[in-house]
């Protein structure tokens, strides 16, 4: 109803949304990058990888300024696509961490699949290793538990700084935001006559741009807060943004 009534960027879902806490009325941004402040990549692979591309601010906010969103292409071509975008659009740029889901490093993620998507892609060559012979140096993330990759998007969501949420997206980021809008979505499933849902979200366009994201906040620190706040006992309550 909210993207007829008040004109907000929605996506019509059959499904539970990942991210309840994304409203584009207060989360989608204009802003400029700035070359004082260094630079975050996500990426997701599989047949169809995707990337995001983050600052933080000195007082913890997340800008999410671009996304790189491809169809059927291997890593070696994504490889390049991806060093062109960070040699040519942000040129001059310094680079604070590159982070990939760990499932692209089959010997280093014991939840990795050596026999799916990253072998077939990769002739045995795994992602890793193709975009630091590219020049980027890219690491696995330190994680690849869905509730800690969602909860480190989400936590940044519904963090309130200086009266500003604590993570926005970038208008240009078409796909992202029909993600975050409920195109990144646990699927319904029928039990019973009752709808229920999946406990992990549904593969689809959408998927890859929203998961390269909790890539890029894991390897920014987010998950080691995670852990922080689960040793100091409960979470304080936060602020709901309408």
């Amino acid at each position: 109803m909210k993207v007829y009534v008040h004109g907000e960027y929605g996506y019509v879902r059959d499904g539970k949304p990942v991210y309840p806490e994304f409203k584009d009325s207060v989360h989608v941004q204009e802003f400029e990058v700035t070359e004082k402040l260094p630079l975050y990549v996500g990426i997701d692979f599989g047949l169809t990888p995707a990337a995001t591309l983050a600052q933080r601010t000195p007082l913890g906010q997340w800008r999410v300024h671009s996304e790189l969103v491809t169809e059927d292409m291997g890593a070696v071509r994504f490889s390049e696509v991806l060093r062109r975008v960070m040699n040519e659009r942000y040129k001059g740029f310094t680079f604070a961490k590159i982070t990939g889901d760990p499932a692209g490093d089959p010997a280093g993620d014991p939840a990795g699949d050596p026999a799916g998507d990253v072998r077939a892609q990769t002739d045995e060559v795994t992602p890793f290793q193709i975009l630091r012979k590219a020049g980027i140096p890219a690491q696995p993330a330190a994680t690849n538990d869905f509730i800690k990759r969602r909860e480190s998007v989400a936590g940044a969501l519904s963090r309130l700084i200086d009266g500003a949420p604590g993570l926005i997206v970038h208008p240009q980021c078409a796909v992202l935001r029909k993600a975050m809008a409920g195109g990144y979505a646990l699927k319904r499933v029928q039990v019973g006559g009752a709808a229920k849902y999946r406990d992990i979200p549904d593969k689809n366009d959408y998927s890859h741009v929203a998961e390269s994201l909790q890539y890029l906040l894991v390897g920014g620190g987010e998950a080691r807060l995670l852990v922080k706040r689960e040793n100091r006992g409960p979470r304080p309550e936060l602020a709901v943004m309408e």
